[in-house]
């Protein structure tokens, strides 16, 4: 984990904040996370430089105590009705939906309030950053699948959207290989929060 860790500080450098909780966040918490956030940090918003990343950073104004259905949560990013949450007195990271359900299709609840992220908030930081890492050779990846290539032949545009394929599929099952490391809780589920998130962007990749 250690050099997990080293990475993420390599990779988000200065916009890496030790977070200061109050007294109320810290007793929600249990120590791996208050150990975490208040000694290593999060990356924050205000500090990180590359635009496309503004969306993995945090912004310590909206940390909250946030109840949601039956439990109690330490809020830690949102978004329209979207967020990012520490369950009270546990490590267990969740990523909520607060929408209003959407009926039911033929009896099937497929609307997730609630999806399990990660075991801890470290385990969460670990998995964005290997996560942002990988996309910029995936959206070059994805970017050229979608190139029509008018100048190549049938074969050719055939066999190069092939390698593109395969390199892509690599690149997520190395991303795979390193959540089941770091955090198997995290991806032992269809369910989970991660799980979904590679399976969809393998999903629009391969259309």
């Amino acid at each position: 984990m250690n050099e997990d860790v080293d990475q993420i500080h390599y990779f988000w450098k200065e916009s890496l904040v030790k977070i200061q909780l109050n007294n109320i966040q810290r007793q929600l918490i249990l120590d791996e996370n208050r150990n975490f956030m208040e000694n290593v940090g999060l990356p924050l918003t205000h500090r990180i430089k590359d635009q496309s990343l503004l969306r993995f950073g945090f912004d310590v104004n909206q940390f909250k105590i946030f109840d949601f259905e039956t439990h109690t949560y330490l809020q830690l990013w949102e978004k329209e009705n979207e967020r990012l949450v520490i369950r009270k007195h546990t490590n267990q990271i969740f990523w909520l939906n607060v929408a209003t359900p959407p009926p039911p299709i033929d009896g099937q609840m497929l609307f997730q309030p609630t999806q399990f992220t990660n075991s801890s908030i470290e385990k969460y930081i670990i998995f964005s950053t290997y996560y942002v890492m990988s996309l910029p050779r995936r959206n070059e990846l994805f970017g050229a699948n979608l190139d029509p290539q008018e100048n190549l032949s049938q074969k050719a545009i055939e066999e190069k959207r092939a390698r593109y394929l395969k390199e892509h599929k690599n690149i997520l099952n190395d991303l795979v290989k390193s959540f089941i490391r770091i955090d198997d809780i995290a991806m032992n589920s269809k369910a989970n929060y991660w799980s979904q998130k590679l399976s969809r962007e393998a999903a629009m990749f391969y259309v």
